[in-house]
């Protein structure tokens, strides 16, 4: 995981920031570069997890975990390892909103590796793909595997859904190292200007921004944006593949990211070496998801079934107002048997 290997990179990025956001006091739109992204009511953000780091449980996935001085292997948040600044911050993905073609390619990299209890396991179905048997011209299928896996390679990705708007700054790859309509140009541009003697030679923004191992550019940049910036969190791009876009939302550690609403969670296994994941369809994975009806819970669920049955009732009222009451009852009994689960209301 990239840590700060660069100490004057990373406090010449932090002060540069700093003076770049302040300019923005002025008001909004004062600063051309700065770029603010909306993420509205309804957007989906994804996060990886472990049993160890989240408990298999949505509460454990939208909360921060480690403490601020342990964080030390994170690109835009973490410690500053003695020098000016330090904030947490929840890493979540967008990637499968699709806009571009991406595959997940953070999946590899955030997912700690840690033993949680190798005498656990868990089991789940092992599906094969069906194959084409050209000689005998037939589709050959081949029934699941039940498969007894131990949990410390088990795997979660949760599905939220933002409850909330929610305001991020842009902090996305610049398309060119000189594109200065992109702020982390300008906060290179200065960073450079102010402190030459930081920079390696020939290092251009974008190296800056990809380099594999050392972070010191881009924590200065993100501690500094949830410091002094008036926002819920910051918008990147994924350092793996340069398309798929990542979001780290600020907050402390503990509490729930409450805003984050739950919509389901997948399991998976991943190979020791980070080579290949294989899906595991555990029988706790669909009776999870199955309690939350697809992101709702039951008191909401239930209140929106009473209120289609009173639509319905209106409905079967209007149509048999004028006939016999046996004709009226009847009726009635037909909604009760098409409607899994409690009586409609009674007609007045």
């Amino acid at each position: 995981m990239p840590t700060i290997l660069n100490r004057p990179l990373y406090d010449a990025t932090y002060k540069a920031t700093r003076d770049l956001l302040r300019l923005n006091w002025w008001g909004p739109g004062h600063v051309p570069f700065m770029k603010m992204i909306d993420l509205i009511e309804g957007q989906h953000v994804y996060r990886y997890g472990t049993a160890k780091f989240s408990d298999g449980n949505y509460q454990g996935a939208r909360k921060i975990w480690g403490a601020l001085e342990g964080d030390t292997g994170n690109r835009w948040t973490g410690s500053a390892l003695g020098g000016p600044g330090g904030r947490v911050g929840l890493y979540t993905t967008l990637e499968a909103e699709k806009c571009k073609d991406t595959l997940f390619s953070e999946l590899f990299h955030y997912l700690p590796t840690e033993t949680d209890s190798p005498q656990k396991s868990v089991k789940y179905y092992q599906f094969v793909p069906a194959s084409f048997d050209a000689d005998n011209d037939k589709v050959e299928a081949p029934s699941p595997t039940n498969v007894w896996h131990l949990t410390d390679k088990l795997h979660f990705m949760f599905t939220f859904v933002l409850s909330e708007r929610k305001r991020v700054l842009d902090l996305q790859l610049p398309t060119t190292p000189n594109d200065t309509s992109f702020f982390v140009t300008n906060v290179f541009q200065l960073a450079q200007a102010d402190a030459p003697s930081a920079f390696l030679p020939g290092r251009n923004c974008i190296d800056a921004y990809m380099d594999p191992s050392d972070a010191s550019f881009c924590r200065a940049l993100g501690n500094a944006v949830l410091e002094e910036a008036f926002v819920d969190g910051i918008q990147v791009t994924s350092t793996r593949d340069t398309r798929s876009t990542s979001v780290v939302f600020k907050g402390p550690v503990g509490p729930q990211f409450d805003y984050l609403r739950f919509v389901g969670r997948s399991s998976f296994f991943m190979d020791p070496s980070g080579a290949f994941t294989r899906a595991a369809e555990t029988f706790a994975d669909h009776q999870y998801n199955d309690d939350f009806y697809g992101g709702y819970d039951h008191a909401a669920r239930e209140k929106e079934r009473k209120a289609e049955l009173s639509k319905a009732v209106t409905k079967i009222q209007a149509f048999s107002r004028g006939r016999d009451a046996r004709a009226q009852q009847h009726a009635l009994s037909l909604l009760r048997t098409t409607v899994r689960g409690g009586e409609p209301p009674q007609l007045d």
